[in-house]
Order: structure tokens, then sequence, then C-alpha cells
């Protein structure tokens, strides 16, 4: 990159890190729904009901987190 100080390279690739590691959260999040989906049969289907609205809630938080011009 020309005019970039190691300083500002720095804070590009930390942003970057950081963007990544957020897409692995979504990612973990959403499996975890796939698997509560999936795998979860407690005796009470409201249980069930109440665990995915609480998974989905802390899915959509992280992706709401993701910066617009993150690259998946």
């Amino acid at each position: 990159m020309i005019g970039v100080t190691s300083k500002q390279n720095q804070a590009i690739q930390e942003e970057e890190e950081d963007g990544s590691d957020l897409i692995k959260q979504a990612t973990e999040a959403a499996d975890d729904l796939y698997r509560i989906r999936d795998t979860y049969f407690p005796s009470d289907a409201n249980d069930k009901i109440n665990k995915l609205q609480s998974q989905s809630q802390i899915a959509l938080n992280i992706l709401d987190s993701l910066p617009p011009d993150i690259e998946p």
C-alpha cells in the first residue's frame, strides 16, 4: 500500500481480524440454532421454542455487530 504507515497497516490488519472473528462467531451461532432444532427434544415443546428464540436473538446481535463493509 502506497503511503500507508506501519501503524495504519497494523490497524487495518486488526480490523480485518476482528471482522473474521465476528464472522466465525456468527457462523457458530447459526450452527447452534440448527443443532438445537435438530437435537433438542424437551418434554415441553415451549422449552425448545424459548431456547430457539433466545439463541436466535444472540445470533442476530452478533450479525448486527458486523460492520457493513465486511467481506465474508
